[in-house]
């Protein structure tokens, strides 16, 4: 397999992977609004999926600093709670599993680099 070939398969790889954390962000964000916070979290996480999904660094880097600062939240307050139902401890903790897997898989993944590397200017391996 040739370096370009490589390339543009590491490239499909990484679109793969930040659009379906782009459109989980933007489900997150639905899910919140109907549990009680503002739609201006909304509006927010879909900004940053729509710069997900052109490739902006810029939102990479929002998503990384935004996924840290939540799952840092959630780790202090998961044990205030006190009473919550089983059905909001699993949404947590499913949320938590997401941040976690959004946060390693854009910081680290070389399919991911390379897709923020090509930085939304590679229209030959887009569609």
């Amino acid at each position: 397999m040739s370096r370009t070939e490589q390339s543009q398969k590491l490239y499909r790889k990484g679109l793969a992977i930040v659009y379906t954390i782009a459109a989980l962000n933007v489900v997150w964000g639905v899910y919140s609004l109907f549990t009680g916070t503002s739609a201006l979290t909304l509006i927010v996480q879909i900004v940053v999926s729509i710069g997900l999904f052109i490739g902006a660094k810029w939102a990479r880097v929002l998503f990384l600093i935004g996924s840290a600062l939540l799952f840092t939240i959630y780790i202090f307050l998961f044990p205030q709670l006190g009473v919550i139902t089983e059905l909001e401890r699993i949404v947590m903790v499913t949320h938590v599993i997401y941040l976690i897997a959004g946060f390693v898989l854009l910081a680290f993944n070389s399919s991911v680099a390379e897709f923020f590397k090509e930085d939304g200017t590679n229209t030959e391996n887009k569609g």
